[in-house]
């Protein structure tokens, strides 16, 4: 009768286990992938799981802040300035280079008469042309926050007025009160755009080809 060690029946065993697992590998997903095949499904796994992490990081990083450009203008030194009737409104008009919302305007304001009223700003679009009565968007600035003499004075508009580059619009100016008031301009037309004047409320604007008031235009986008 043969005796066997009990170290032969645990080889045994395990010899038959690693049989067995080899077994359920070949006829499983594994079977028939070489050493090196499964090196690159590995490969991949990770580098999709790499890929994955990067997506989920770009979702979770905020958009950048839309930036403040300027954009249209006429820009200082003025050459003179014209005073005007508390009753008149001036307009210059631009055409837009770059599209998005305009939120700030910047205005050559000769501010030397010493006025208290209020300027008023508003941006209009045109018929042939004109400058109209609509306003896209308002805005105001009061004359006894500005230094004396002439300045660029910042109207930010109460809320943004969409503007489309290669759209022509007109800028028009007026005050409150009952002082004269006066916008620094340009002799000639050096600008681009054009100047127009009407002496009272009522009166419709007339163009000036002598002159472009001093403006810059801020656009966000």
């Amino acid at each position: 009768m043969s005796i066997v060690s009990s170290t032969a029946c645990q080889h045994a065993v395990h010899v038959s286990s690693r049989r067995r697992l080899l077994r359920m590998l070949s006829g499983g997903a594994l079977s028939g992938l070489t050493p090196f095949a499964l090196s690159e499904h590995g490969g991949s796994v990770k580098k999709r799981k790499k890929h994955q992490r990067r997506k989920q990081r770009r979702n979770t990083r905020q958009p950048p802040e839309p930036q403040v450009r300027a954009t249209a203008s006429c820009p200082l030194p003025e050459d003179r300035f014209f005073i005007f009737g508390p009753t008149a409104r001036l307009a210059q008009t631009f055409t837009a280079n770059t599209s998005g919302n305009l939120v700030r305007v910047d205005l050559g304001i000769d501010s030397q008469l010493g006025s208290d009223s209020n300027y008023l700003l508003r941006l209009a679009p045109l018929t042939d042309g004109i400058p109209t009565e609509a306003a896209l968007a308002t805005a105001q600035a009061s004359a006894a926050g500005i230094s004396p003499g002439v300045s660029l004075v910042s109207f930010t508009l109460a809320t943004p007025a969409r503007v489309v580059a290669g759209t022509s619009y007109a800028l028009i100016l007026a005050v409150d009160g009952d002082e004269k008031f006066s916008w620094a301009s340009r002799l000639g037309t050096v600008c681009g755009g054009r100047a127009f004047v009407a002496d009272g409320i009522a009166t419709p604007f007339e163009p000036r080809n002598d002159r472009d008031f001093v403006f810059t235009t801020f656009v966000q986008g």
